[in-house]
């Protein structure tokens, strides 16, 4: 009741209209949002997208020792979580995200507190600072940490590593700059499987000890700064399935082992770089192939005509390159094939026939020369 008093302004959808104590047999673990163990301990508050509006006084909580799970995710809390909060060690899981938290992150904030904390989730606020201050040395228990969406400064803290458990790592859509950390992958028990760190300021190479989070399966470090090569054991990550580094200033070839063993990739969009040399024939080898982006790049020669094992390739763009020769008939055998991107190349030779067999529909879009084809082969029976 102290929480629904201190911390709640506005309840507009009477989600906490039944934290009443109207006689003796009242129990808390009735209320909404709150979830006990059969001896009727609260161990977990679920306010998940309740709409509650207040300033967080999460000092209030701590008087429930046996708290484990807090969410709180997608309402309008605010407050200051920068001064010294002691919580209750207990602690598993912390959700913040999409609320109104607009303070800075200090060393001196919660996290220090939290050694049995295994999920984070600060996304979508305005937190700020820098989170090099932030001291994550006793958080070796933690698997996921989203901070993600707020504004965030300095460099990507080697501190990190000190959090040995870590399966996820999404500080995209913040401030960070200076280059990505190396040795990043070097103190993890279990390799990260998601690192994201797109749409920031990162700049410098692509650091080679990433591929030795061998258990990786999305990395994705687009709209940054970053230049240079992908490290070639990056390209050979056998459980990755998303490979996303558009709109940064990479230089380099794609491999001609690339998918030469197979391989579970998904999704490849390295479209907006500077990516040279040719497709290969090894291409065809990547049978997962759902999403290829290679646009605006300064790709070369034939599209490889391996290229017709992707069955399940549903988008393919390879607009604003400098490819040549006919456009492969095979292409027709792709048979998820909804979106095919090839304009301002170098074709030659006409739109093959075989494009108008798909079973779908596709949209197409190519140029000769001065001339600009879109046209869309709707679905046949």
């Amino acid at each position: 009741m102290r929480f629904k008093h201190s911390s709640i302004e506005k309840d507009p959808s009477g989600y906490l209209a039944n934290w009443t104590v109207t006689n003796s047999l009242s129990t808390p673990c009735a209320w909404n949002g709150i979830i006990c163990s059969t001896d009727g301990q609260v161990t977990a508050l679920n306010f998940t997208d309740a709409g509650l509006t207040g300033y967080l006084h999460i000092d209030d909580i701590k008087s429930l020792e046996n708290l484990k799970l807090l969410y709180l995710g997608g309402n309008y809390f605010y407050g200051n979580l920068s001064h010294n909060i002691t919580l209750p060690r207990t602690f598993e899981t912390i959700d913040l995200s999409s609320n109104r938290f607009d303070l800075p992150i200090s060393a001196q904030s919660f996290l220090p507190y939290c050694s049995h904390l295994k999920f984070l989730d600060l996304s979508y606020n305005s937190f700020s600072g820098r989170l090099s201050n932030v001291k994550f040395g006793v958080c070796s228990n933690l698997k996921v940490l989203n901070l993600s969406y707020n504004h965030l400064t300095g460099y990507v803290p080697l501190s990190l590593r000190s959090c040995t458990q870590l399966q996820v790592i999404d500080l995209s859509a913040n401030n960070f700059t200076c280059n990505l950390p190396s040795g990043f992958c070097a103190s993890f028990n279990t390799s990260p499987e998601k690192l994201s760190l797109s749409s920031n300021y990162l700049s410098g190479p692509v650091p080679a000890e990433i591929a030795n989070c061998k258990n990786l399966q999305t990395v994705d470090l687009s709209f940054n700064y970053l230049n240079g090569s992908i490290p070639s054991g990056i390209w050979a990550l056998q459980n990755l399935t998303d490979l996303v580094i558009w709109a940064n200033h990479l230089s380099v070839e794609i491999p001609d082992n690339f998918c030469e063993k197979g391989s579970n990739l998904e999704t490849l969009i390295l479209n907006n770089n500077l990516i040279t040399g040719t497709i290969p024939s090894s291409f065809g080898n990547c049978s997962n192939l759902v999403l290829v982006s290679l646009s605006n790049n300064r790709l070369a020669e034939n599209v490889p005509p391996a290229i017709e094992n992707l069955q399940k390739l549903v988008i393919l763009q390879l607009g604003n390159n400098s490819l040549t020769g006919e456009i492969p008939p095979v292409l027709g055998k792709c048979r998820s094939l909804i979106w095919l991107e090839l304009n301002n190349n170098n074709f030659s030779g006409s739109i093959p026939a075989a494009l108008s067999e798909q079973s779908g529909f596709i949209m197409l879009s190519f140029s000769f020369g001065s001339l600009f084809y879109s046209f869309r082969n709707e679905f046949r029976n």
